[in-house]
């Protein structure tokens, strides 16, 4: 299923709002471009030594429960495979998985714990009272500690 309109993505209410406050951030993003197609045509489109890419690919089986449109035939090699070849610099956020970390054991790895507030059985119980889900920072380039 393709991604047509935000509430397809995410489950909370008022992702119109939070769009909205881009406006606000003209001056800082007057030179980024987003777009939101086959990643491999925007990288080769794009690609030179002072790019940097940010993707946010779907999650390895991700549901809609969780929050997030669904995508199982997302090919994750094929991605490792793009990031290995290209000129630019790039960071991904992704969940944290032994698949995931073997696929791209070849850039920097750095995980981390997002708060959510969705209870499914991929999350655990946080200090916080709310949920956690354990994700990657993976880089073409060394990540800072801390």
């Amino acid at each position: 299923m393709a991604v047509t309109r935000p509430k397809q993505i995410y489950k909370t209410a008022g992702i119109s709002r939070k769009v909205n406050k881009i406006a606000d951030a003209r001056e800082k993003l007057k030179d980024v471009s987003i777009t939101s197609e086959d990643y491999a045509k925007v990288v080769r489109a794009n690609d030179k030594p002072s790019t940097f890419f940010f993707l946010d690919p779907p999650y390895e089986n991700s549901t809609k429960q969780m929050g997030y449109a669904e995508h199982k035939d997302f090919d994750f090699e094929r991605l490792a495979d793009v990031l290995k070849h290209i000129k630019g610099k790039f960071l991904m956020t992704i969940n944290d998985s032994p698949r995931i970390r073997d696929l791209f054991s070849a850039f920097y790895i750095k995980p981390f714990v997002a708060d959510t507030n969705l209870n499914t059985a991929n999350f655990t119980k946080g200090k916080k009272g709310g949920y956690e889900r354990k994700e990657l920072f993976i880089a073409n380039y060394p990540l800072t500690k801390g």
